[in-house]
């Protein structure tokens, strides 16, 4: 098992009811692929850059990448 990758709703509120029972991956944690080609890990005040860790783990993603 390992600690801090991934995190979900317990009891999620009546607004995030269409996420419930889903699992979110930290990008900080993880080794994403998006078509093949690996992704930087972001640096956000959840994990400082020092506590990032190579990841145990790997996903891969395809298509175009959701930007905000």
């Amino acid at each position: 098992m390992h600690r801090d990758l991934a995190w979900a709703y317990d009891f999620p509120t009546r607004q995030l009811l269409p996420i419930a029972g889903m699992v979110a991956f930290y990008n900080e944690k993880v080794d994403n692929f998006l078509d093949g080609q690996q992704l930087e890990r972001p640096q956000t005040h959840f994990f400082p850059a020092d506590d990032r860790r190579k990841a145990p783990m790997a996903r891969e993603a395809t298509g175009r990448a959701a930007h905000r």
